[in-house]
């Protein structure tokens, strides 16, 4: 999916696009199988704020399990760990 906005401050809404696409496949093509999420953005690759607030956000809503979320950014794909949450 291109061009998703940031997520609110407080949660992602649960209609938002992604999570009905997470949603649809972990339940209706994988069931009891997980999804992986690749945020794609211009800029360093260094993990900011916004990449942040997406990972704590996709991996506190119980629709669609996360296995992991990774940033695609400068050039390189890094997974956002437990050390970037903070």
């Amino acid at each position: 999916m291109d061009d998703l906005p940031l997520p609110p401050a407080d949660r992602i809404a649960d209609d938002h696009a992604l999570l009905q696409l997470a949603t649809w496949l972990a339940e209706d093509c994988a069931p009891g199988r997980g999804v992986v999420a690749v945020l794609c953005r211009p800029g360093p690759a260094a993990v900011g704020a916004d990449d942040r607030a997406w990972d704590q956000q996709l991996r506190a809503q119980r629709r669609a399990r996360v296995r992991g979320v990774f940033v695609a950014a400068g050039g390189t794909v890094r997974p956002l760990t437990l050390d970037d949450a903070a």
